[in-house]
């Protein structure tokens, strides 16, 4: 008698209900802190950010106050801006053949995906490992399907508010046994996002492509 599967007897409800608040969602708007722990330091990086996503392929990420560093994806095309440098590299999501480009593409990608508005999608990116309660949050460990994104990660994990059913942070753990944890500090659900927001002002920037 073959042994069960014990993912595929997890019950999935509080994920499903996270993803019923996330059906037809437009778009994201989101304050958080990242906390890096690194192997070689005693305490985690902490630093401040912005994100706005516009379903279904652009996004606004923005690191530090004031940014340090901005990522900007307008469907096919990312563009990374060092403000303070004045430096910005573009890059190409789809290659010439249809497909992704590698590792860029892909962990810039990712950053969307943290917010998936469906189980189909959800399952699209990544692997389910575990659910489990901690507290006052679900915990959903995920393994990430995209060849480029193994190669330095091994985990992504969800942590679901109990009773509100939205996403409290992620945190991302590395093949280096380093993980960063980003916990977002203030959400708003399909707010009206300024286009110049989801386009790069490059006036004054050395562009590389």
């Amino acid at each position: 008698m073959a042994a069960a599967d014990p993912v595929q007897d997890l019950d999935l409800a509080p994920v499903k209900k996270w993803l019923a608040r996330m059906t037809g969602m437009k778009s994201i708007e989101a304050t958080f802190v990242q906390q890096k722990y690194l192997r070689t330091l005693r305490r985690p990086l902490s630093t401040k950010g912005h994100i706005w996503i516009q379903y279904p392929d652009d996004f606004r990420w923005e690191l530090g106050e004031p940014a340090a560093t901005v990522a900007i994806r307008n469907q096919d095309v990312l563009t990374l801006l060092e403000p303070k440098k004045k430096r910005a590299k573009r890059y190409s999501l789809v290659s010439k053949n249809g497909k992704s480009s590698a590792a860029v593409s892909a962990a810039m990608d990712s950053a969307s995906k943290t917010f998936p508005r469906s189980m189909e999608e959800l399952k699209k990116h990544f692997e389910i490992l575990g659910l489990r309660r901690d507290g006052e949050v679900y915990e959903l460990t995920l393994k990430p399907k995209d060849k480029n994104l193994m190669v330095a990660m091994r985990k992504v994990l969800f942590f679901i508010d109990v009773e509100k059913f939205h996403l409290r942070a992620f945190e991302i753990q590395l093949r280096d046994k380093s993980r960063v944890r980003t916990t977002f500090t203030w959400i708003k659900f399909n707010p009206k996002i300024p286009v110049n927001l989801l386009k790069p002002d490059l006036s004054g920037y050395k562009l590389k492509e």
